[in-house]
């Protein structure tokens, strides 16, 4: 039993955990800053991870208001144990600042955040909306989350992949470019240097296909499919993956205004009832130490 809670508790987290910089998670991108996308050259080496990795704002100034929807199925199996865990991503941004993200998966958890007016609602799946200040860049990385799924297991699996010109499309009437994706005869050198990245020197990829289509005008991806089985050795465990993933972008131009939850909680506070008594007394009432009022 040990070893199942661990295991799952691993694919739980490899996937929908924390995707902080320098942080390894079996292929979820981290946030990166804006290159300038060849749309010509989407065949060469680098080229498709840059699209890829377009950063939402980005993406959302050369499409304006759209919604992206995204699902990942990955089947992982260690020793006896196997587990399967399906998620579904789902960036809504209305082109004027508002933001709604919605996230679920096979495991019964998920969160939901929205931004609008200046402030974050969040909550957990079954939960309640909290409303808070963003801290930071928080928005952002949430979004790119989101945006950079395909960008993060292209990073992982990038070198062992053929990209071929696929040609000219159409994509609800924006012309694009096609990417086909093959597994290589030999994989391409690992040149990782991250400590945290060094059980990908250990993969092997027994089978990956999968099809990209940039915007030809803004470079941004509209529709992404990704097909891959591979194993390695994490901790020194074999651990065995096959992954899908898809990713499409969908009513571009015509996404209704994104409001904020009418039932939202304000942020909980820590109550400090000595140091509010102190701001009710300041000047009314003698004895009171304001510096012993605040060390308590």
């Amino acid at each position: 039993m040990h070893t199942r809670l661990v295991v799952a508790l691993f694919v739980v987290v490899a996937l929908a955990g924390c995707r902080r910089e320098g942080d390894e998670n079996l292929g979820l991108a981290s946030r990166r800053r804006a290159a300038a996308v060849d749309v010509r050259a989407l065949d060469r080496p680098g080229e498709l991870e840059k699209a890829l990795a377009l950063p939402s704002t980005e993406v959302e100034k050369g499409l304006g208001a759209h919604r992206l929807a995204a699902s990942t199925k990955l089947a992982l199996s260690a020793g006896t144990f196997s587990d399967t865990l399906e998620e579904t991503f789902h960036l809504e941004l209305d082109g004027k600042g508002g933001v709604h993200l919605l996230r679920e998966n096979s495991h019964g958890t998920g969160n939901e955040a929205i931004a609008a007016g200046g402030q974050l609602y969040v909550r957990p799946r079954y939960g309640r909306f909290v409303r808070r200040a963003p801290e930071g860049d928080e928005v952002e990385r949430l979004r790119d989350e989101t945006q950079g799924l395909g960008a993060g297991y292209l990073a992982v699996l990038g070198r062992f992949a053929t990209r071929t010109d696929g040609g000219a499309g159409d994509f609800h009437g924006r012309p694009v470019r096609k990417v086909t994706l093959a597994l290589a005869a030999t994989p391409g050198p690992f040149e990782d240097a991250d400590p945290a990245h060094a059980w990908r020197k250990t993969i092997e990829v027994s089978a990956l296909e999968g099809e990209v289509w940039i915007d030809a005008a803004t470079g941004a991806p509209l529709h992404a499919t990704l097909e891959a089985k591979y194993k390695g050795l994490r901790d020194g465990k074999p651990i065995a993956v096959a992954l899908h993933h898809q990713a499409d972008v969908e009513a571009i131009g015509a996404v209704a205004p994104i409001a904020a939850p009418a039932d939202a909680l304000p942020s909980p506070a820590r109550a400090r009832p000595l140091l509010d008594k102190q701001a009710l007394l300041e000047g009314l009432a003698p004895g009171v130490n304001k510096k012993a009022a605040e060390e308590r």
